[in-house]
């Protein structure tokens, strides 16, 4: 995967540590909250690049969908777009909104680090 979208499947899994994190704890997954939190982490940590990035993007959208399989997971549109778009770039996929619908991932960066 090239260092433009490995950027881009980062910021996606922040979205969705974010996400995950906001949602009131009767409606949250420990299990998801695990998850993600992890892969952030070994991420953030580790900084793989190339195939090994590509194998843990892969693997994490794996456990992502069988969390979802198995439980009920109210996200907002924001974190399910994460989700639909951590899953394309998991597959070699081009993302699936186009540049002008992604605004809603600027608002968030912009609202996470102070900027307007």
């Amino acid at each position: 995967m090239e260092y433009q979208l490995e950027m881009e499947a980062r910021k996606l899994i922040m979205i969705l540590r974010h996400e995950i994190h906001q949602l009131h704890p009767l409606n949250r997954s420990p299990e998801m909250a695990y998850v993600v939190d992890r892969v952030a982490g070994d991420m953030d940590n580790e900084l793989p690049h190339g195939p090994e990035f590509d194998r843990q993007l892969f693997r994490f959208a794996q456990k992502i969908d069988f969390i979802l399989s198995t439980q009920s997971i109210q996200l907002s549109q924001l974190g399910r777009d994460a989700i639909d778009d951590i899953r394309r770039l998991a597959n070699g996929e081009p993302l699936g909104k186009p540049e002008p619908e992604r605004r809603g991932i600027q608002r968030f960066f912009a609202h996470l680090f102070g900027c307007n």
